[in-house]
């Protein structure tokens, strides 16, 4: 396997104090102006969540637009696609990103759970990266701290709000600490959702997951145990000063978006 270039090491190495643009295979983002910027959870969101065939798309917590935008160019012809999320700048951010794109997609303003409430549509498939930190410090960053813990989305209420809008068949794709399944299993009942597709995301060999990457689906629609599968994101540890050894799983996931793993780059 070719190894990864410094470009794509560079462009994959999302970080808080990072100010730049991302280049991506058919858009660009500029998430400056956003508490939370593009990151691994973020891509693998995008580019794991099942959109094909659905109509009406919400990114719940759009942040820079990065994951509605990457469901924009896997979507149908014709399909809805609508980013919500509180903080104005990360807002005003999305806005430009879309606008800026080859994508059509709406740009909300608002509180998650009371828009989604308000709305008097139902979707098809609903994405979030929600904040998931929860009795943790807070830092002197209001709209980081908004971003990051879950006093204004946890995912109690989320799960119960989402289910509320699904279409009959609809899917709501979430990625979700590893050490924190628990709060999403314990919360299907209540929601009245149940688990189609579990994921985990492990970073090198050897380590348990970082993160899960759900599908989740009205509890009535299924009855069938969670499908689970595995994604390896680096096949090795770092070597000092050397690029990440991406896994050919993670390289041929995110080949749609990223310049470099896609098979035009050649690499």
């Amino acid at each position: 396997m070719a190894k990864t270039s410094k470009a794509t090491e560079k462009q994959l190495t999302m970080g808080r104090s990072l100010n730049r643009k991302v280049n991506l295979c058919q858009f660009e983002v500029q998430d400056d102006r956003c508490a939370m910027k593009v990151g691994t959870d973020a891509l693998l969101l995008g580019a794991w969540s099942r959109v094909e065939g659905a109509q009406r798309i919400l990114d719940i917590g759009t942040g820079s637009g990065i994951v509605l935008l990457m469901a924009a160019q896997r979507a149908d012809d014709g399909a809805s696609l609508t980013g919500i999320d509180l903080d104005p700048d990360a807002c005003a951010q999305a806005f430009e990103n879309v606008a800026q794109s080859p994508f059509k997609a709406d740009i909300h303003h608002a509180d998650a759970l009371q828009w989604i409430e308000a709305s008097d549509e139902s979707f098809d498939v609903m994405l979030c990266n929600p904040p998931f930190f929860r009795n943790k410090p807070l830092g002197p960053d209001s709209a980081r701290n908004l971003a990051r813990h879950d006093f204004a989305l946890p995912i109690e209420l989320l799960m119960k709000s989402a289910a509320s809008k699904l279409t009959p068949n609809g899917i709501l794709n979430l990625v979700w600490p590893a050490d924190r399944l628990g709060d999403v299993m314990n919360n299907l009942e209540s929601s009245g959702l149940a688990v189609e597709e579990m994921c985990e995301v492990i970073s090198r060999p050897g380590l348990p997951p970082l993160r899960v990457l759900l599908e989740l689906v009205l509890r009535q629609t299924t009855t069938n145990p969670p499908h689970r599968t595995q994604i390896l994101i680096e096949n090795a540890a770092r070597k000092e000063g050397g690029p990440p050894l991406y896994s050919d799983p993670y390289r041929s996931l995110l080949a749609p978006y990223i310049p470099q793993f896609s098979a035009k780059s050649g690499a």
